[in-house]
């Protein structure tokens, strides 16, 4: 079972609040233990590096395995007004999303980026796809993403999109406990 992050350093910020709890519940539980679940926004409550949320009913959850080192790779699950989902693989600093505290890992992001592309060519199945950073962005550091959904009621598969979105972030979730991030783990 995953767990919601227990950070020290922004005294609850980038916890959950009760809808959001309510809506990603089950798949907290359903998640491996060793992944971490933070928000980084929840309708109005945003960390520094988002900006206002475009609609009420959105949010967005990062999705980590701790580490020691100053980046890591973080899925970010993503709604949009409860009607538009997703989820991408970022890399990021290792550190609260409400801090202030500046870091400036630039280099170690795009390596880390890099390992993970030559580690994972493919991703995790053929419904990722490579995301494509302006090579002149520094802070472009989107690795991949899962295309997104919307809710349209519930098509014929029985899959609604939030469900299909949990569903691949799960299967990645558990294939990298698998195989790892990256050759150099």
């Amino acid at each position: 079972m995953g767990q919601w992050t227990d950070c020290r350093e922004c005294r609850g910020d980038c916890s959950p609040g009760p809808d959001l709890t309510r809506v990603l519940d089950q798949f907290v539980k359903d998640s491996p233990k060793s992944w971490r679940f933070e928000v980084l926004v929840e309708d109005e409550h945003t960390c520094l590096r988002y900006g206002n949320p475009e609609a009420p009913g959105s949010w967005v959850v990062g999705i980590y395995k701790d580490t020691d080192a100053p980046v890591m790779l973080e899925f970010q699950l993503w709604a949009r007004g409860g009607t538009h989902f997703g989820v991408m693989l970022k890399a990021e600093h290792k550190r609260c999303p409400f801090s202030e505290t500046e870091t400036k890992f630039a280099e170690q992001l795009h390596l880390l980026r890099k390992e993970f592309l030559d580690y994972w060519p493919n991703f995790f199945g053929n419904n990722w796809k490579k995301s494509q950073n302006r090579s002149d962005a520094k802070g472009s550091t989107q690795v991949a993403q899962f295309p997104e959904q919307w809710n349209p009621g519930i098509p014929e598969d029985g899959f609604d999109g939030f469900s299909r979105v949990k569903k691949e972030l799960l299967e990645a979730m558990l294939q990298i406990d698998e195989r790892g991030w990256t050759a150099n783990p």
